[in-house]
Parts: structure tokens; C-alpha cells; sequence
């Protein structure tokens, strides 16, 4: 079955093939025969053959009819050659040649009727070209409008970019990359726009603020704003300035950037600041006027009482000296006895004590009364007078004598034997050791933590020295610059305000003085005052 099938598909294979073989050969026959017919070799091997044919025919007639005249030689060599060519050039030149003048003639008409077509598709592709020239050239005219118009929008952002008086950085959207800056920007900062570019927003502010900017810049979209009322920044020499921050998304050319304006407000919160603290010192001034009117009253009711035991105890001081002889010569006679409970031979020795325990107690609440009244006094001018340093320190200590008792059992005053005078007021210097004592006192850990107040005078660099340590707690590094600003404190939840340093480091500065510190944490505090001597 294998063979017969594979022989039956070669059989089959062999038919085509001749099939394919003889159609081949007639079609190579026909072009040979259409190329006779319109050779120009094939009409002059036709004429000779038939003239050749005829001339032959002509010639074996006459050779078997002898004599015959030439005349009718000639026209019979002429009828039999036309009758022999006739039927000759009807058949191989006069059809091929109307044939092929048909085929032409044909051609022709569908040469022009293509012609025709072709003639109408290029006047539609024309037309067609045309008018997509013109709509090219309108959309290049709009293009080019277009263009000028960005372009001058980008001069006018460009313009204001660069003038405006805000430093302009900006970022890639979701990232911190700067794209550009404007000149402002490069002159706030300090660092050129290759440079910010190559250092990043990262030279701008510290660690944990940059942390958070990014945070930020990466969430911000279409529609949403950017605002920091306040963040530190960093200049390239490392000064701080504080600035605040707006920004938005934008597009640009289609290319979406993140816009943030940075302004310097470093000095409007410094002015803040001023003005704040005038306002407590204004505050303060108010409550110490009031004060000044109370402290005035009260010395005036406690002082006519005082006066009486102050009197009263010098009276009794003389009828105890008049006395003491009767009350011995009775001692003597009769032996001992109580007076107030305590026998006699024991209140001999402790009477005196009692009666100058009552007149030194008088003292020093008159003591007490008039350096009140000394410190609640207003005065005409605050730098007019000259000062005595160290009897504003016994005077601070003393005003402080309870608080000073309350927090430490080691208080030292180590003043200097005779410091100069310094210009000022009492009554504001009076309040600066007060207020750094205070302070000291309060930042003891416990009692036997000591505070030491000194003075003494810098003679090379002609300064009165003022110095307040203590053992307490120190401040910690994180906050010592910001330990004189107004109203920062580390006692919020105690009372604290914040204005005593701050007021203190205003009152110094308005005596023509400094007011420094040196803290080590967990060791203490020392406060110093440095103030122009007045010789």
C-alpha cells in the first residue's frame, strides 16, 4: 500500500509537471511569433521570400511556352507576383500591423484615460497638499505666537523670579533636589546657585528640620500649600537665621515643580522679642510702682509697732541693768526663786540675751523695712548715680534671707574690700542679683548644695565682677543659647515666666555691662556680670 500510494503521488507529481512543461513551451512560441510580427526583419525576409517565390513560379511558365512576347512577359510576371503578394502581405503584414495599430490605438485610450485619472488624483492630492500646506503654515503662525507668548511669560517669571524680594527655591516634586534658586536665594545663604545644587536643601538647616522638609515636599500636590511660620536655617559662614516658608505645586512648561519662597524674619523676631520684653519690663515697672505704694504702707504700719518694741526693749534693757543688784541682794539673802517659771540663778545670765535677741530682731526688721522701701523706690534715672556693688549684694542677700535659709545651709558672700563704684541703679541691680540668686537657689538638687555670691575688680580690663555660682544641675548644652531669650523657661509647670534672665541681660546691657554664663551639666552654674567702674 506504501508503494503503490508513494508511486501515485509520483505519477502525479510527473503530470504536473508536464503539464507545466508544455504550457511553458507554447507560451515561449507565442512570444517568438509576436516578436516576428513586430520585427522590422520579419517584413523584409516576407517580401524576399515571396518575391523570390513568385519570380521562381514566373520563370519555370515562360521557360515552357518559348516566343512569347515580352510584354506579355511583363504583365504576366506582374499579375502572377501581385496575385502571389496579396495574399501574402494580407496575412503577415497587413493583420499584424492592424492588430498591433489596435493595440496601440487601445493603449493609447488607456494610456490617456489613466492619464485622465491620474491628472484628477494629482489635482485632489494637490489640492489636498495645499491645503495641509496652509494648515501647516497656520499652525506654525499659532506655534510661533505661542512661542513668543511662553517666551515672554518666562521672561516676566524670570523677571520677577530674579527681583522678587523673597529667596525662591525649586524642588523636584517627592524629592528635596533643587532645581533652581534666584539671586536673593544665593545671597541669603551665602552659597552660589552651583554650589546649592551640588550640596542640596541639606546645607540650608539641620538634620532633623531637613528630615521634616522633605517630609513635606514629598506629600505636597496640585492644590496644596506649603507654610512654616518659623525654622532655623543655616547661612554658609554656619550663622542661624530664622526664616519662614511658603510653597505649592506649579507646572512650568508642562513640567511640575515644587515653588517655595524662604523670607528672613530673623530681625521682625528679634523686634518681636524687643517687644515683648519691653512690655514685661513695662509690666514689671507697673508691679513694682504698686509695689513701691504697698511696701511704702506696710513699712509704715510695721515700723510704728517696731518702733514701740525697739523702744521698749532699750527701756527694759535699763530697769533689768537697774534692777539685777536688788533682785542678787535678795538672792543672797533668801536663796533662789523663779521669775517667769525659770529660777533666778539661770535668768541672770539669760535675761540680757533675751532683751538683745528683742532689740536685734527690732533692728532687723527696721533693717528689712528700709531696704524694701530702697528697692521698691522709683528712681529719676537709671544710669545717673554711682553704685555701690557690694552693698547691693548684702542688700539682695538679705531681701533673700528666707528663700536663701528655705534651699541651702551653705551660702557664702565673698566681697572684695573695696571694689569701685559702678554708674547705674541700685534699685535694677538690686533686682539682677536677686533675680541670679533665685535662680541658683532654685536649681540646687537639695540643702547641702552650697551658693557662693562674689565680687571683685578686674583691674586690666577696668571692670566691677559680680559672680553667682552655685552646685546645682547646670544647663544642658541643648538649651544654653537660649537661656536669655524672653519667656523661655524650664519651670513652666513651677510658676517660671521666663523674664528674669532676660530682664536681667536687658537691665546689664542698659548699664553698658555683659551678662555671661559657664554651666557644666551636673556640676552647676556660674552667672557673671562684668560692669564699668566709675573711679
Amino acid at each position: 500500500m506504501a508503494r503503490s500510494g508513494l508511486r501515485a503521488v509520483a505519477q502525479e507529481v510527473w503530470v504536473s509537471g508536464a503539464d507545466q512543461a508544455g504550457n511553458g513551451r507554447a507560451q515561449r512560441r507565442e512570444k517568438r511569433r509576436q516578436r516576428l510580427y513586430e520585427s522590422p526583419v520579419r517584413v523584409v525576409v516576407v517580401l524576399a521570400s515571396a518575391i523570390f517565390v513568385a519570380e521562381a513560379l514566373v520563370m519555370l511558365v515562360f521557360r515552357s511556352m518559348p516566343g512569347v512576347p515580352w510584354f506579355i512577359d511583363l504583365l504576366a510576371d506582374s499579375s502572377i507576383l501581385l496575385l502571389l503578394l496579396t495574399p501574402i502581405f494580407r496575412i503577415y503584414i497587413y493583420k499584424p500591423m492592424k492588430a498591433q495599430i489596435e493595440k496601440r490605438k487601445a493603449a493609447e485610450a488607456c494610456l490617456k484615460e489613466y492619464q485622465a485619472g491620474l491628472e484628477s488624483i494629482i489635482e485632489d492630492r494637490t489640492a489636498k497638499l495645499v491645503e495641509a500646506l496652509q494648515g501647516l503654515e497656520r499652525e506654525n503662525a499659532e506655534r510661533m505666537l505661542t512661542e513668543e507668548a511662553l517666551q515672554r511669560s518666562e521672561e516676566r517669571f524670570r523677571l520677577l523670579f530674579e527681583q522678587t524680594e523673597d529667596a525662591i527655591i525649586l524642588f523636584k516634586p517627592g524629592t528635596c533636589r533643587i532645581i533652581d534658586v534666584n539671586s536673593v536665594a544665593e545671597r541669603l545663604y551665602g552659597y552660589s546657585k552651583q554650589e546649592l545644587f551640588s550640596l542640596g536643601a541639606g546645607c540650608l538647616m539641620g538634620s532633623e528640620d531637613y528630615a521634616k522638609f522633605c517630609e513635606i515636599i514629598g506629600q505636597v500636590r496640585h492644590g496644596d500649600t506649603i507654610r512654616i511660620d518659623s525654622v532655623t536655617h543655616i547661612r554658609k559662614g554656619g550663622e542661624e537665621i530664622v526664616a519662614s516658608v511658603r510653597g505649592k505645586m506649579v507646572s512650568i512648561q508642562n513640567v511640575d515643580l515644587v515653588y517655595c519662597t524662604m523670607r528672613n524674619i530673623t530681625q521682625r523676631i528679634r523686634l518681636e522679642e524687643e517687644a515683648r520684653l519691653i512690655q514685661a519690663k513695662l509690666i514689671h515697672t507697673n508691679k513694682m510702682t504698686s509695689l513701691g505704694v504697698l511696701v511704702a504702707s506696710i513699712a509704715h504700719e510695721i515700723n510704728n509697732p517696731n518702733n514701740y518694741i525697739m523702744t521698749n526693749s532699750e527701756l527694759l534693757a535699763k530697769v533689768c541693768r537697774d534692777i539685777h543688784p536688788i533682785l542678787q541682794e535678795y538672792y543672797d539673802e533668801y536663796g533662789d526663786f523663779n521669775l517667769g517659771g525659770i529660777p533666778f540663778s539661770e535668768m541672770k545670765s539669760v535675761l540680757p540675751e533675751l532683751n538683745n535677741g528683742i532689740s536685734d530682731g527690732a533692728r532687723r526688721i527696721r533693717d528689712i523695712i528700709n531696704n524694701l522701701k530702697d528697692f521698691a523706690r522709683e528712681e529719676a534715672s537709671c544710669v545717673s548715680t554711682k553704685v555701690d556693688v557690694n552693698r547691693v549684694v548684702s542688700i539682695a542677700a538679705s531681701l533673700l534671707n528666707h528663700q536663701i535659709k528655705k534651699h541651702t545651709k551653705h551660702f557664702r558672700l565673698n566681697l572684695w574690700g573695696a571694689v569701685p563704684a559702678v554708674l547705674g541703679s541700685t534699685q535694677q541691680l538690686e533686682q539682677v542679683v536677686i533675680n541670679l540668686i533665685m535662680n541658683s537657689l532654685q536649681a540646687l538638687p537639695g540643702e547641702e548644695c552650697s551658693v557662693e555670691v562674689s565680687t571683685l575688680f578686674a583691674a586690666d580690663k577696668d571692670e566691677v565682677v559680680i559672680r553667682v555660682t552655685d552646685e546645682g544641675g547646670g544647663i544642658p548644652a541643648d538649651i544654653a543659647n537660649r537661656i536669655l531669650e524672653p519667656f523661655f523657661t524650664t519651670r513652666l509647670d513651677s510658676g517660671g515666666s521666663g523674664l528674669g534672665l532676660a530682664i536681667c541681660h536687658s537691665i546689664v546691657r542698659e548699664h553698658r555691662g555683659t551678662l555671661g554664663f559657664e554651666s557644666v551639666p551636673g556640676r552647676g552654674t556660674t552667672f557673671t556680670v562684668r560692669l564699668p567702674a566709675v573711679h
